[in-house]
């Protein structure tokens, strides 16, 4: 993920290897509960109206993929290419604490895997 000048790689936060659906309800609760606990989650500074893009391995590709902020989703169905961008809305300030944003793998409804980033004021 990248934004600015600003980049992170991030391996998945849960991931399942079968390929089987995982609990991406819980796997968040475990992260952003490992998170406040003093764990780390990956950020990325946002400046509103600044360009952020997602690249994603091609076997995440070939299965689909959804970025999330809040649990709103930025699309309305799975991606399938290895990249996706959009631009940080100019009316939505970025609050102090962060946002956290979510790139789910695999089907709606059947995620294979996770990742987390946080977006905080650049």
């Amino acid at each position: 993920m990248f934004s600015g000048t600003t980049s992170q790689f991030q391996r998945a936060s849960c991931w399942s290897f079968d390929g089987a659906p995982i609990d991406s309800t819980a796997c968040a609760k475990d992260i952003v509960g490992g998170a406040t606990a003093g764990g780390s989650i990956p950020t990325i500074p946002v400046v509103p109206g600044q360009v952020i893009g997602i690249s994603v391995d091609p076997v995440v590709a070939d299965g689909g993929w959804q970025p999330q902020i809040n649990n709103q989703s930025l699309t309305t169905t799975p991606i399938t290419s290895t990249y996706f961008r959009f631009t940080y809305p100019e009316f939505q300030a970025v609050p102090a604490d962060g946002i956290v944003m979510q790139i789910l793998a695999g089907k709606q409804g059947s995620a294979t895997g996770v990742w987390f980033f946080r977006l905080v004021p650049a």
